[in-house]
């Protein structure tokens, strides 16, 4: 943009030039033109001069006041294109001062994520460190997971008719992170349907017997539901998940608020690629559990837009839960085919998800199979 202002006022400036060169030679050569002869200097004496003079001046006087005109306009440009590149310096001074603004307060949030993960701690019955820092998302899966599967053989000793009307991943999940406590009964209970109350009060009773026979005998639940534990479990982890999430949230919506003319996408992304590297398998697990169980929607474009679960490992996917591939299925097949990359390391091949999808959506298909190739023809 400065380049073009430059030609811009070197053109104009060549184009003045000419101009006025052309004027002089038109001066110069004026009596001859009038006296129509070789020598026309015989032609200039006292008694033509005056009219001469007259002649030349009112032919010239309309080129000297459009010169004139010309140098106003010229100068009016030039102090306009200056306040344009003050205003375009101020504006990259903006940009630059909010991208070094960003950056300090994500690292100082990156920070202050990395302390809460260290101060994360589970303690077996006689107070005893048994999990401490990313560790803790281990024991955090193990105990979720026996949840669930109680949660979902409850669920299944329903009729059909009210097994329907329980949402198993949200009820498991409000269980393992309230706890067996009076959180749940006072506070959970009061928002579950009459299905859900059923399962729920069920399954509260398993978990507080498993949880009394601990210490005693607490094979019976390792062999029917499964988790080997060495403390006490289904005492919930609010206090602790709570504000995990609330702040890995925060931040990256906070690195998401910014406007793409400020911070560019990719910028963005590879701030929140950094925060996400922070995340092992187990935190990954835990944090699709966590949006499922409470807030899908806040967490959707996030897991979209930035791939922010990118590496959780399918595989240890309780039986029967949502699987992240079908769930997120169009966003997935989207980005594979506009930019060639994976939604999930895992995912494998799409090919016929993305068949399946091209058919019944066949103008968004060629719309963005067209988008791709006019980007790689720019590149080219």
């Amino acid at each position: 943009m400065k380049n073009d202002r430059k030609l811009n006022i070197y053109v104009v400036s060549i184009v003045l030039l000419l101009l006025v060169i052309g004027w002089l030679i038109f001066v110069a050569r004026f009596p001859r033109m009038v006296a129509n002869d070789k020598d026309y200097l015989s032609y200039i004496n006292t008694k033509d001069i005056g009219q001469i003079g007259d002649l030349l001046g009112g032919t010239t006087a309309p080129l000297i006041g459009g010169l004139g005109v010309i140098l106003t306009f010229l100068a009016f440009i030039v102090q306009y294109q200056a306040n344009q590149q003050q205003r375009d310096d101020i504006n990259k001074q903006r940009k630059d001062w909010e991208n070094e603004q960003l950056s300090g307060r994500f690292f100082e949030l990156l920070r202050l994520h990395k302390d809460n993960v260290a101060e994360l701690e589970i303690r077996d019955e006689g107070k005893n460190e048994v999990y401490k820092g990313r560790r803790t998302f281990m024991a955090y899966y193990i105990e979720f997971e026996a949840v669930y599967r109680v949660t979902l053989f409850r669920n299944s000793e329903l009729v059909e008719e009210l097994r329907k009307q329980v949402n198993v991943d949200c009820l498991a999940y409000a269980i393992f992170y309230f706890g067996i406590g009076d959180t749940v009964r006072k506070s959970v209970m009061k928002g579950l349907n009459h299905a859900e109350k059923i399962v729920a009060s069920e399954v509260l009773a398993d978990l507080c017997l498993a949880q009394l026979s601990f210490s005693d005998d607490f094979n019976w639940f390792s062999r029917r539901y499964g988790g080997n534990f060495a403390f006490i479990p289904f005492r919930g982890h609010s206090s602790s998940l709570g504000s995990y999430y609330r702040h890995l949230y925060q931040t990256i919506k906070y690195v998401d608020g910014f406007s793409e003319k400020v911070v560019t996408r990719k910028r963005k992304y590879d701030l929140v690629r950094t925060l996400r590297d922070q995340l092992s398998e187990f935190e990954q697990l835990l944090l699709y559990f966590n949006a499922l169980g409470f807030y899908e929607d806040d967490w959707y474009e996030i897991f979209t837009k930035y791939r922010f679960i990118k590496n959780m490992q399918l595989e240890y996917l309780p039986d029967n839960y949502p699987d992240p591939i079908k769930k997120y299925k169009t966003e997935m097949i989207k980005l594979w085919l506009s930019e060639d990359k994976a939604m999930f390391a895992g995912q494998g091949d799409i090919t016929h998800f993305v068949e399946e999808w091209a058919k019944g959506n066949e103008q968004e298909y060629t719309k963005i199979v067209a988008a791709k190739e006019a980007r790689e023809k720019e590149r080219v």
